[in-house]
C-alpha cells in the first residue's frame, strides 16, 4: 500500500467512526478523543454568541433561573433568595446552579448537514460562520437538536455568581475554552 493509498484509508476510517468529514475533522477528532470516558453536559448559544466564543471575545454567558426564586432584604440591603423552602444569601446561591465549577460543557451551536452524493461526504455548516448569508437562512437546525460529534468547542466553568437583571434572577457563569 502506497503512502496516498494509506491517507486514504485512514480518512475512510474516520469518516466511517464519526459519520461526517469537515475540513476541521482533525480539530473534532483529537476534542472528542480527548473527552472519551468523561461525562460532559451541553449548554446552547444562538449563533452570535457562538460566533463571539469562537473568536475568543466571549467568555461568560447567563441563563436565566428557572424557577426564579422569592426574594426578602435584609436589614443590611443584601437579598435573601428561597428556592424550594430553603434560604440562601444571593452571594452564596450559587450551590444550586445546574452547572458547577470545572465541569465541561459541549457547546451546541445553530448548524446543518450537508451531504456530497457523489464523493459521500457529510459536511457540518455552522450559523457562527455564514451570519446574514441569506441563501441558507432557513436551512439552520435548532442548537438543541445538535449531536455532540458535530460540537466544535468545549468549554469549562470557573465561576458562578448570581445577578439581579430586568428580567430576573441569572446564573452568571465564566468559563474557558478547552477543546478544539
Amino acid at each position: 500500500m502506497t503512502n496516498d493509498e494509506g491517507k486514504v484509508v485512514d480518512r475512510a476510517k474516520r469518516v466511517d467512526r464519526y459519520g461526517y468529514s469537515t475540513q476541521e475533522e482533525e480539530k473534532l477528532s483529537k476534542a472528542i478523543s480527548n473527552l472519551e470516558g468523561v461525562n460532559v453536559n451541553s449548554i446552547s448559544f444562538n449563533a452570535e454568541m457562538a460566533k463571539a466564543h469562537h473568536e475568543g471575545r466571549k467568555t461568560q454567558t447567563r441563563r436565566l433561573i428557572d424557577p426564579q426564586p422569592t426574594v426578602e432584604k435584609t436589614l443590611a440591603g443584601e437579598d435573601l433568595l428561597y428556592w424550594d423552602d430553603q434560604q440562601f444569601r444571593a452571594s452564596k446561591f450559587y450551590g444550586r446552579s445546574p452547572y458547577k465549577i470545572g465541569e465541561k460543557l459541549w457547546v451546541k451551536e445553530p448548524w446543518f448537514e450537508t451531504v456530497c452524493n457523489e464523493c459521500m461526504n457529510r459536511d457540518v455548516v455552522y450559523h457562527a460562520k455564514n451570519i446574514g448569508n441569506v441563501e441558507v437562512e432557513d436551512m439552520w437546525k435548532s442548537p438543541e437538536s445538535m449531536p455532540q460529534k458535530y460540537s466544535r468547542s468545549t468549554i469549562e466553568i470557573t465561576g458562578i455568581k448570581v445577578e439581579k437583571e430586568d428580567r430576573g434572577w441569572v446564573w452568571v457563569y465564566s468559563y474557558r475554552k478547552v477543546g478544539a
